[in-house]
């Protein structure tokens, strides 16, 4: 009889694969985001599926918490390093994507390269083995 560690069934299966934990939540956001009658609740969950509209609020946040100012000591010093922030994140998430797009690319090639050599292999000992009937 096994013990019960008092987890549910989903959650082992959660364990086991990751992004189907971060799944189900982006899934609701984004039915939240699309079906809420509220305009603040849907520009609330529409916040966390638009990584380029999430860069802008933390910037916001950021820059609120920080009173960090950008070549100007006024509101133009908020203003600049407000958009020279989000400009900064936004190019570290497209170096992100794009090394991910990369490694996934070299496992394809990788995967792809394995078969290749399993089925030659496979044909060399069907041939071997007809030649030494022969």
């Amino acid at each position: 009889m096994p013990l019960h560690t008092g987890r549910s069934r989903s959650l082992r299966r959660l364990d086991r694969d990751p992004r189907r934990a971060l799944s189900e939540p982006r899934q609701y956001c984004q039915r939240e985001g699309s079906q809420s009658r509220s305009l603040v609740r849907r520009k609330f969950f529409y916040l966390f599926t638009c990584e380029y509209c999430f860069s802008h609020y933390v910037a916001a946040a950021i820059l609120i918490i920080t009173r960090y100012r950008l070549l100007f000591p006024d509101w133009r010093g908020y203003l600049v390093a407000f958009f020279a922030l989000v400009w900064v994140a936004n190019q570290y998430m497209s170096i992100y994507n794009r090394l991910r797009l990369d490694i996934k690319h070299e496992q394809v090639e990788i995967k792809a390269e394995e078969v290749t050599a399993k089925d030659t292999k496979k044909h060399e000992g069907t041939r071997s083995a007809k030649t030494s009937f022969i």
